[in-house]
Formats: C-alpha cells, sequence, structure tokens
C-alpha cells in the first residue's frame, strides 16, 4: 500500500512539474564513479556537432570452433552400459552433460525438448538403442567438463591469456 501511495504521488508531482530528484549516488570509494577521469561514456568531451560517434570498429562476426570429441576415457551409459555415439549425437549429449549442475535438467519440459532434439541427432542406431532420457548417465561428461573447468581456474592469468590467443 505505502509503495502504491508514493507511487502516486510522484505521478502527481511529474504532472505539476515538481518531480523529486533522488540524491546524487557517491559510489563505493575507490570504485569507478569515484575516480577521476574513469572513461565513462558520458564522462567524455561532448561534440557540439551532433556527432555521437567518430569511429566504429567491427571485428566480423563470431563463429562456434568445430566440436572437439571427447576423450576416449569419457564415455556415455545407456541402462548401466557404454554406448558409442556419433559426433553429432555426441555434441548434442555433452551440452546435456554440462547443464547437469543447472536447474533446468530438473524441469520436466525441458528434459522433454531436449530429449526429442536429441534423437533428431542421433543416428538410426542410437534412436533403436536410446528410447529414454530417464535411462541415460551423463556424469563422466559432466565430470570431464568440472574437471577440465576447475584445471582453467587454477592457470595463472598470463596462462590463460596464452590459450585466449591460441583460439
Amino acid at each position: 500500500m505505502r509503495v502504491v501511495r508514493l507511487l502516486r504521488l510522484r505521478a502527481a508531482l511529474t504532472l505539476l512539474g515538481e518531480v523529486p530528484r533522488r540524491p546524487a549516488s557517491r559510489g563505493v570509494p575507490g570504485s569507478r564513479r569515484t575516480q577521476k577521469g574513469s572513461g565513462a561514456r558520458w564522462e567524455k568531451e561532448k561534440h557540439e556537432d551532433g556527432v555521437k560517434w567518430r569511429q566504429l570498429e567491427h571485428k566480423g562476426p563470431y563463429f562456434a570452433p568445430p566440436y572437439e570429441p571427447l576423450p576416449d576415457g569419457v564415455r556415455f551409459f545407456y541402462e548401466g552400459r557404454p554406448v558409442r555415439l556419433s559426433v553429432a549425437a555426441e555434441e548434442v549429449a555433452t551440452f546435456y552433460g554440462r547443464m547437469l549442475d543447472h536447474e533446468y535438467t530438473t524441469k520436466e519440459v525441458f528434459r522433454k525438448n531436449f530429449f526429442n532434439d536429441w534423437r533428431k541427432e542421433m543416428a538410426v542406431e542410437e534412436r533403436e538403442v536410446i528410447k529414454s532420457l530417464d535411462k541415460c548417465d551423463f556424469t563422466e561428461i559432466h565430470r570431464y567438463f568440472v574437471d577440465k573447468a576447475a584445471a582453467r581456474k587454477v592457470l595463472s592469468r598470463e596462462e590463460k591469456q596464452m590459450v585466449t590467443k591460441k583460439k
């Protein structure tokens, strides 16, 4: 109720042209807001001729790198038995395996939609074997990507930059 009253009061004052201003944010000491010459676009000089940009830099479209198959030690299991997936099906399975921690994988609609889309990517032989998402075991795939992320976190800043440059 109090919020509604405040909104009505603000609307009435707006009509009268007397909108109260919020106090200026002081920011956190040492943050970008409080530093002089932080390079924010609103702090830069204004152009009198109405020009907003002097230069446009475009680095081109981004194309995803080609899929790298999982190592031989990382397997997918169906009903407790290892199943060798085609490259297309494996790529989609890794998408799901990476997301096992995520809340989406618990939602029935997401699981149903994922399984339908995954079946479209499977080879005929895989479709005959894999009938239910509930019987699929993505834990090795998930563990592989968790370990890979942990290894990346351990790298120093310089090593991370070297890896980024190689890509």
